[in-house]
């Protein structure tokens, strides 16, 4: 038997070499009035006029997955977006290549041969992601839907279509009506045993999908559906017999404007179906846990999460992306940058102020009373206008590790480091590495937290830093 992997590279090569086979028909048949061509053409004009509708400005991204012969490319250059076409056929490439460049937007059109299933593009890259009758042809479908959500940016759009299993021309006609599919198979066997029909070369066919299979399709993959249409309503044949070219035409066009309209049941049965479906963006408020106690004079910035038994007192300021783990306290007032990361039970009190991307290990503690005592000298118990706040100050990129004390009005310098159950007296110098009780200056770390060498260089980023010349490596 066959491995999966195997089975889909076959599938793979079978589908491309039907497309080389049909190279010259995917660069007639936008151009082309038979029956049979409108379906391509109907299925670009609305992709086309709902990419308008979007208002993407000049220079958008946007990749055009199974370009074919280059015409959406083109159309959306003409536009005025950047637009990267991939198809897995060397020869569809070319054509996009040769019809940019004739079109004059060669230097705006960017085609490669590429895999949907796997494609080179960052996550978050484009804008918007067009694949016109690309997903009936995949092995793989949800791989290939997945990685088009996964290069759009949040809140990108992806137009994507396929075959509709319901389609009108598929339901008229007995040769290929799905739902007579077994009826074909036991005639046909039958036949063949008497030997009154031969068995007919294997051919590769595109996979056709319910609308609402295709629907589950794209939410599978993290989009969610704002608009969709089905399109294309020939060509009509009933036992291969076809109607004439006018009036299938004309009846086409007929039925496309009542689909068009919303017409009951002729909206659900085009031959093709078309879905615009955006990226959801993440989610931007603050997560707070139930058992958390968080002021409501606090400010908490986007995306930021406090965990349970977290404590943040009024006036205090959180900012964004930040995690504030279990039992942490944050005391009034106190400032706390983007990015900074608060271990299990760290204390920050009245007057600090953390920048961003500050780390602070489990159960450290930042003090603001250096003459700290419960009651004053004629033993009245303390109010806070008894005693001067002293706040501790910690620069960007600072460490702090777990189980420290830093004492009242102390600053630590940009990407200090303090090694864990250090008591810190003096102020720590931008990069400095102190641990110990007392702790004293050891060396230098880098942004990356390697340990810096006597010229101020790190082994292991490579980075190169100017050092203080009284406060280097001993």
């Amino acid at each position: 038997m066959r491995s999966g992997w195997l089975q889909q590279i076959e599938a793979q090569r079978a589908v491309d070499a039907h497309f080389v086979e049909g190279a010259r028909f995917w660069q007639d048949v936008y151009r082309r009035e038979d029956p049979g061509s409108i379906l391509f053409q109907s299925r670009l004009e609305i992709a086309l006029r709902w990419t308008d509708e979007l208002g993407l400005p000049p220079g958008s991204r946007v990749l055009d997955v199974g370009a074919g012969a280059g015409l959406s490319s083109v159309a959306l250059a003409r536009r005025g977006l950047r637009v990267d076409a991939v198809d897995p056929v060397e020869a569809m490439v070319a054509m996009v290549r040769h019809q940019a460049a004739a079109e004059g937007v060669a230097d705006q059109v960017h085609a490669v041969r590429g895999d949907v299933h796997a494609l080179e593009a960052e996550s978050g890259t484009y804008d918007l992601v067009l694949a016109l009758g690309v997903i009936a042809w995949l092995h793989t479908p949800a791989q290939g839907v997945a990685e088009m959500a996964r290069v759009l940016k949040p809140g990108g759009v992806a137009i994507l279509s396929g075959a509709n299993r319901a389609g009108l021309p598929l339901l008229l006609e007995p040769m290929h009506n799905p739902w007579l599919e077994p009826a074909r198979r036991i005639t046909s066997g039958g036949l063949r045993r008497l030997g009154l029909r031969k068995s007919p070369p294997h051919e590769v066919r595109a996979r056709s999908l319910s609308l609402r299979q295709f629907d589950r399709l794209v939410e599978g993959a993290g989009l969610r559906k704002g608009r969709s249409q089905t399109y294309g309503f020939g060509p009509l044949t009933f036992f291969n017999r076809a109607l004439s070219p006018a009036l299938d035409r004309r009846l086409q066009a007929r039925l496309q404007s009542l689909a068009g309209r919303g017409t009951p049941v002729i909206r659900s049965v085009g031959n093709g179906y078309i879905v615009l479906a955006r990226k959801a963006e993440p989610d931007q408020r603050p997560q707070v846990h139930a058992t958390a106690d968080v002021s409501p004079a606090a400010t908490v910035g986007a995306r930021s999460r406090i965990w349970n038994e977290a404590q943040v007192r009024e006036g205090a300021r959180i900012g964004s992306d930040c995690i504030l783990a279990k039992g942490v306290y944050i005391d009034v007032g106190v400032v706390v940058g983007d990015r900074v990361k608060l271990e299990n039970r760290v204390s920050v009190f009245q007057g600090a102020v953390l920048k961003d991307g500050v780390f602070i290990g489990p159960h450290s503690s930042l003090l603001n009373d250096r003459l700290p005592r419960a009651v004053t000298p004629d033993g009245q118990l303390k109010h806070r206008q008894d005693w001067q706040v002293r706040g501790v100050q910690v620069e960007e990129g600072a460490s702090i590790g777990g189980g420290c004390t830093i004492l009242p009005g102390i600053r630590i310098g940009r990407f200090a480091m303090v090694g864990a159950g250090a008591v810190v007296t003096r102020d720590v110098p931008a990069h400095g590495l102190v641990f110990g009780n007392p702790a004293r200056l050891r060396g230098f770390v880098c942004e990356c937290g390697t340990r810096l060498d006597e010229a101020g260089a790190c082994p292991a980023c490579h980075r190169q830093h100017q050092l203080d010349p009284g406060e280097r490596n001993g």
